[in-house]
């Protein structure tokens, strides 16, 4: 696979190198040129905005939908899906769940990603599916204990043990990659949709629909600490790399303002609320050097807090939807997110300027779940198609 892909990477750059600057201006009079009387002319201005790549993918997208000449508007909705696949192209697709679940149907609600990138988790209505990244192979499937799905999965940071929330209200912890079940965590009076696991996987954090927020002794099985604040329904949550912070986002009453809460794991006490998403806010994580917070929410925005100040830093616009899942690039330096139905686009942002750096085009029947790999050049993705999608980012 990563010989491929790397052939691919270099044919891409030299193509990139090859084509002319950035201009708007340039780029406008390319489009115009498409539905120019000769052949030759818009066969060379496709080729010069092919070569252009990301740049020309707005004004691209423009005038293949508002475009007064109905040749300008073909020829650049074609090269809109071409310049696309080549900067996200499909590597692979895992054709993972089978849809025998009445609640979930083919949904895979969440993907987990091991450390070191060489394993995925799929979650959805029939368990949990454990996968090969670089082959495709489907090593595992577990998770059967609960009838009615799941809907969060993490891996500890060691990778030795994951964790999934339940529909059936309760939290499980396995051992990987054996799959034998490690303990279960009882206590919660509603769907269990946020959970994770400490660095070496003794202790976990669980959030439900019972408005509960709790961490848990693995070993035991036992409630060490409930954390109080919220008024509804958790929806997400994260562990700050070192375990030192827990922050949890909630269902928001009859779709009104939703906050963040960020608490002190080993004292439970609340470090401070954030105030800023108008909708529900749908998942929630750290960058890698815990100094900042990313929220995505029904309001179809991204945003970026500093984690220390619980100041925004960052409010991402452009989806038409409500953003379902987000992610930093391992880096930091990026950020993946990704809709649900209505808009069903993938889409990479600066995260030091908020800019818009790439939008896939609508594909399935929208995302549920986006997971960067370690290697900063790959993603996976899920939705509620029954599969998981690994691309590569070419920008």
């Amino acid at each position: 696979m990563f010989q491929r892909i790397a052939l691919v990477t270099i044919f891409l750059l030299a193509f990139a190198a090859s084509g002319p600057g950035q201009n708007p201006e340039v780029i406008d009079r390319l489009i115009q040129k498409l539905g120019a009387k000769k052949v030759e002319t818009r066969e060379s201005a496709a080729k010069r905005l092919e070569n252009i790549g990301a740049a020309a993918l707005p004004a691209l997208r423009e005038a293949a939908k508002t475009d007064t000449n109905p040749e300008v508007r073909l020829r650049a909705g074609q090269l809109v899906k071409t310049i696309g696949r080549f900067l996200f192209p499909e590597i692979r697709r895992f054709a993972v769940h089978q849809g025998t679940n009445p609640i979930l149907g083919l949904w895979i609600t969440r993907l987990a990603v091991s450390p070191d990138g060489r394993r995925v988790v799929s979650c959805g209505g029939d368990g949990l599916r454990l996968w090969d990244t670089a082959s495709g192979k489907m090593l595992l499937h577990f998770g059967k204990e609960s009838q009615r799905g799941y809907w969060a999965a993490a891996f500890s940071q060691d990778g030795r043990r994951l964790i999934a929330g339940g529909d059936d209200n309760l939290a499980r912890v396995w051992d990987m990659p054996s799959g034998a079940l490690v303990q279960t965590l009882k206590g919660h009076t509603g769907s269990v949709w946020g959970a994770a696991l400490s660095k070496d996987g003794r202790l976990a954090v669980t959030g439900g629909w019972d408005q509960k927020l709790r961490l848990w002794d693995v070993e035991t099985g036992k409630p060490v600490r409930e954390f109080l604040g919220h008024k509804d329904k958790i929806r997400c949550l994260a562990l700050s790399p070192d375990g030192k912070w827990l922050a949890a986002g909630h269902f928001a009453t009859e779709n009104g303002p939703s906050t963040l809460r960020l608490w002190d794991t080993s004292s439970g006490k609340e470090i401070r609320t954030f105030h800023g998403h108008q909708a529900e806010i749908t998942s929630v994580a750290f960058s890698a050097d815990e100094k900042k917070l990313l929220t995505s929410s029904f309001d179809k925005t991204v945003r970026m807090w500093d984690a220390g100040s619980g100041r925004e830093l960052q409010c991402f616009r452009g989806h038409s939807a409500w953003v379902e899942w987000i992610a930093f690039t391992p880096d930091g330096k990026r950020v993946i997110s990704c809709a649900g139905p209505g808009d069903r686009t993938v889409r990479l942002w600066d995260a030091a300027t908020g800019r818009r750096i790439y939008c896939s085009e609508p594909f399935g029947q929208g995302f549920l779940c986006v997971a960067p790999l370690p290697d900063g050049r790959h993603c996976l993705t899920s939705g509620k198609d029954g599969l998981v999608w690994l691309w590569e980012w070419k920008n």
